[in-house]
């Protein structure tokens, strides 16, 4: 009875020391695979039926977008009376090239403006005939070259940041002669001065590039990623986006690529993409992207948007 008791005791003894060693173990391993966890690098947010590289998906429609209601007021906002003096020409083209008023500078004095070269082009071809991009000052009447590209319709912005101008522009390849036209492909760059020296920020761009208003971070999607560059141009990659993936329509009046413009709402992550898609019912495709978590959703608008 008495050797019963001892071997009982010895046993006890031994489990006991089991889980003291035990313990620390099973401790250090669960460290060790959090390190890791992470170390492993980490995959793009991806919207919703995008599909893996090399792998084709039929186009589904996103989710429909949900949203809280909105607070309401009964104050009525009051319009503002101005009083204008006599206009005074300080600018004019040269030979009635077209002129725009792109952007005040945050000085007040200069404005940034862009001026159709339309006696110049690309190619003998007499096609994209070009622009230039210069900053103009009202009081001292001075112009600044900043660049030249081929015309594009498109927007280009003044990053007080970098003192520089943001823009996009299209790289002229080839030439299709069964269609009749160019083949390009659409860049993003920046000037700082010097039109022979212009950075490229990125190629390939599927859609022009947005930037956020107060912020200036700049949003654009590339070789179906999309990217966005702080003040700094420092590249942060937030999403694998296949645009092809959400024309889920039927019915088509032709088979291009659907081309959407880009709004950034102030203070926040979305952005609102639109576009006439080329459906023969005569709408377009709305949606809504979160810059945060890479989702997307769909308003359905019944017809086309415009911003």
């Amino acid at each position: 009875m008495k050797r019963l008791r001892t071997t009982k005791g010895l046993l006890e003894a031994l489990v006991v020391i089991g889980l003291i060693l035990l313990i620390p173990l099973f401790f250090t391993m669960r460290t060790t695979a959090e390190q890791n966890a992470a170390s492993m690098p980490r995959a793009l947010p991806t919207v919703a039926n995008a599909p893996a590289e090399g792998n084709a998906l039929a186009p589904k429609q996103p989710p429909a977008c949900t949203f809280p209601l909105a607070g309401t007021t009964t104050a009525e906002s009051m319009p503002e009376s101005y009083t204008f003096s006599e206009p005074k020409v300080v600018l004019t083209a040269a030979e009635g090239n077209p002129l725009n008023v792109v952007q005040w500078l945050p000085d007040n004095q200069q404005v940034l403006v862009t001026e159709g070269l339309r006696n110049q082009y690309v190619d003998n071809n007499n096609t994209a005939p070009q622009q230039s991009i210069s900053l103009y000052n009202l009081e001292t009447g001075e112009s600044k070259l900043y660049a030249v590209r081929n015309e594009t319709g498109e927007t280009e912005i003044w990053q007080p940041e970098l003192n520089g101008v943001v823009y996009s522009a299209l790289n002229f390849t080839l030439l299709d002669k069964a269609k009749g036209n160019r083949i390009f492909t659409r860049e993003l760059r920046v000037s700082y001065g010097d039109p022979d020296a212009t950075q490229l920020l990125a190629d390939n761009l599927q859609f022009p590039f947005i930037v956020k208003p107060g912020e200036n971070e700049i949003l654009y999607l590339s070789d179906k990623k999309m990217s966005k560059l702080d003040k700094s141009l420092k590249k942060l990659s937030l999403a694998s986006v296949d645009p092809a993936q959400w024309d889920y329509a039927k019915s088509r009046r032709d088979d291009r690529p659907v081309d959407y413009q880009m709004a950034w709402q102030p203070g926040a992550p979305l952005v609102f993409l639109y576009s006439g898609a080329g459906l023969s019912s005569g709408g377009g495709y709305t949606f809504i992207f979160d810059t945060t978590t890479g989702s997307i959703c769909e308003l359905n608008l019944s017809g086309w948007a415009y911003i």
